[in-house]
């Protein structure tokens, strides 16, 4: 509540929206009643501040809204793990239409360096000229691995010449 007093005494208009939704569906649903009734409180308080507070979250217990933009998503496996790029793009977007007759949100785009480099994920992006082995060993340690070889190689000829 503190963010919202921060920014309705800014002048900034809020809006509240559901986020994702996870397996729980009755904590969420519980958070969604939880944040109606704080902001209620609040905007009793300063009742000044009301027509600065757009209230876009689920309206009844059950009852969902299709063009919500959790929905595009679906629900989440595992509430603890980051979300895909596609699918935070895919809720963004429809985030975006959600609350597109009360503001513009902008577009989401890359920016251009990652346009043209970007790959499917779990490829290892190999720099390039380079010939894909020893990834991830250091050219020092790759030095002193052939040293220590090259050592050993020499201990046992020695070895082998005074028998």
């Amino acid at each position: 509540m503190s963010a919202i007093d921060l920014w309705t005494a800014c002048g900034t208009r809020v809006y509240l929206v559901n986020g994702l939704r996870t397996s729980n569906v009755v904590s969420w649903e519980h958070a969604t009643i939880k944040m109606r009734s704080h902001v209620l409180s609040y905007v009793s308080g300063q009742p000044e501040r009301a027509q600065l507070i757009v209230d876009v979250l689920q309206q009844n217990i059950g009852l969902m809204d299709a063009r919500a933009a959790w929905a595009a998503v679906g629900i989440l496996k595992n509430a603890e793990e980051w979300m895909s790029e596609e699918s935070t793009r895919t809720f963004y977007r429809f985030l975006r239409s959600q609350l597109e007759p009360m503001l513009t949100l902008e577009e989401l785009r890359l920016a251009p360096f990652r346009a043209q480099k970007r790959r499917e994920p779990g490829e290892l992006a190999l720099p390039k000229g380079s010939s894909g082995g020893l990834h991830g060993v250091n050219r020092k340690h790759r030095k002193r691995a052939q040293n220590r070889l090259r050592d050993k190689i020499r201990a046992t000829t020695l070895k082998m010449q005074e028998f």
